[in-house]
Parts: structure tokens; C-alpha cells; sequence
């Protein structure tokens, strides 16, 4: 009869998160909620300001970083479209910036 212990696998170390992973995250978050009708123009800025903070952190963490670029990008987006989309109705397609009409009569 054997009575020798099972080998362990060896011990490995903790996971520890990237510092500022969930800011970049977050900024993630809410680009992509920024560019849908929930949070149109409010989730596209704070996507920005999480994603340079999210970017202010340790240089050796890329995933961190790389997430932070892609809310960037998606806060941009958010912050960008409607401006082009308002040149294009107002400026090439010659529609009248839509303000005029909602004057009060007097």
C-alpha cells in the first residue's frame, strides 16, 4: 500500500488588477452608452475624462492603457458625430439651423 501524498501543483502568485483597469473600463462604458440615446452627450465627456485619467497611470500597464484608448475613441466618436451631423443638415444639405422655429410669437 503506497502512503505517499498527491502531488500539489505549486503555488502561484495572486492575481493583482492593472492600477486604473476599472477607470478604463468605466471609460468604456460610457462611450458606448454615449453613443445610444441614454446618455448622449453627458456619457461621451465623462468617457474622455475617465479614459486621460484612466491614461495618467503606470506606463507598463497596456491593457489598462489600450482599454483607456478605446473609450477615448468612443467618447470622441459620441462628442464628434452630431457636430458633423449638424454641418452636413445645416451646411451641404442647406437645411435652416432648426433653432428659428421655436421663437415666441409676440
Amino acid at each position: 500500500m503506497d502512503t505517499t501524498a498527491p502531488p500539489t501543483a505549486p503555488p502561484t502568485a495572486p492575481h493583482t488588477a492593472e492600477p486604473g483597469l476599472g477607470t478604463a473600463n468605466a471609460s468604456i462604458g460610457f462611450g458606448a452608452a454615449g453613443l445610444l440615446p441614454v446618455l448622449p452627450l453627458l456619457g461621451s465627456v465623462v468617457a474622455i475624462v475617465l479614459a486621460i485619467v484612466a491614461m495618467r497611470g503606470p506606463i507598463d500597464a497596456p491593457v489598462t492603457r489600450s482599454h483607456a484608448r478605446v473609450g477615448l475613441v468612443l467618447g470622441a466618436i459620441g462628442v464628434l458625430a452630431p457636430i458633423v451631423a449638424l454641418v452636413v443638415y445645416c451646411g451641404v444639405l442647406g437645411y435652416p439651423f432648426p433653432i428659428h422655429r421655436y421663437r415666441p410669437s409676440g
